[in-house]
């Protein structure tokens, strides 16, 4: 497989955030909704979605390097926790922001109400469990945080006990809920159309997918998944570097791909992978095709 060398010194960097972000992320694994609120699809959990059998998968293109489109990729800041512009904590400034949302949004006591335009609103209501000598205190605690941009999604920001904080991305006009995984990495593009959506890589099998928010709700436009695991047990840990708009509207990544010659000690090298939506079609492109479908790193569709 090609692979796109860094310097020691940056790849010891990737590798230390990386192992700093396992001690702090723990995944949330249930989504904690009352039953009188509709239940929420779970974009976390289709990274482990078999391939569909009638899946056009994507063919690999090669990246257009004549404006050093790799050194950029490979020398961008590298992000492998929630992007700031997605997931801010509005705890502290609810009451303002419910009060810019009044006709949708309320809050009586520990229930947050948000209003559809047709069928019953969406409830969050908090709770807790005292502690007993056999288990630990649980609980469970809901915070509206404001508008997603012009996508016409709002934001809840869900804190549990044991797991990491997690969001939902509730529509009241055409009633799409969705969540996300605290553990995950989210980011939505400028214009407030898309999210992306990667997983940390600590819970294998790592997995990308692109969702295009609109007025019907919401449709999965590009997933991938790392085909390698189950037969090498090799890791993908894995960075988001930006969105671009120029040439195309897409966003980057880079992989840090575990080689299984690494012996006792792991060895990462570098690849960046480059998203792109052209002529209304999603294409990924990497330094080098042919060896990178070789690898069979990812699959994507």
């Amino acid at each position: 497989m090609f692979i796109v060398n860094m310097p020691k010194a940056l790849q010891l960097l990737f590798v230390v955030i990386y192992l700093f972000s396992i001690a702090i992320e723990v995944g949330a694994n249930e989504i904690f909704l009352p039953k009188s609120s509709p239940e929420a699809v779970n974009l976390s959990r289709l990274y482990a979605t078999p391939i569909p059998s009638n899946a056009r998968q994507l063919v690999f293109e090669q990246i257009d390097n004549r404006a050093g489109a790799i050194h950029v990729m490979l020398s961008a800041y590298p992000r492998r926790n929630e992007d700031p512009g997605m997931f801010s904590d509005g705890s502290g400034i609810e009451k303002m922001l419910i009060a810019a949302n009044s006709k949708v949004v309320s809050r009586s006591g520990n229930t947050l109400v948000i209003q559809r335009e047709q069928g019953e609103a969406f409830r969050f209501i908090n709770s807790s469990t005292a502690g007993r000598p056999d288990f630990e205190s649980d609980g469970n605690s809901f915070v509206y945080d404001g508008v997603l941009g012009n996508s016409g999604y709002l934001k809840v920001d869900a804190f549990y006990g044991s797991d990491a904080p997690s969001s939902f991305l509730i529509n009241p006009k055409n009633g799409a809920s969705l969540y996300i995984e605290g553990s995950d990495l989210v980011s939505v593009s400028k214009d407030s159309k898309r999210l992306m959506i990667m997983n940390n890589g600590v819970n294998p099998p790592f997995g990308i997918l692109m969702v295009s928010l609109n007025e019907a709700g919401y449709e999965v436009v590009v997933q991938c998944k790392d085909i390698r695991y189950k037969r090498t047990g090799s890791k993908i840990i894995p960075f988001f570097t930006g969105w671009h708009i120029n040439p195309y509207v897409g966003f980057d990544v880079v992989l840090l791909i575990q080689q299984m010659d690494s012996g006792a000690i792991p060895r990462y090298e570098a690849l960046p992978v480059q998203f792109s939506l052209k002529n209304s079609t999603w294409q990924v492109a990497v330094p080098d095709p042919q060896r990178f479908t070789q690898s069979s790193v990812l699959a994507c569709w």
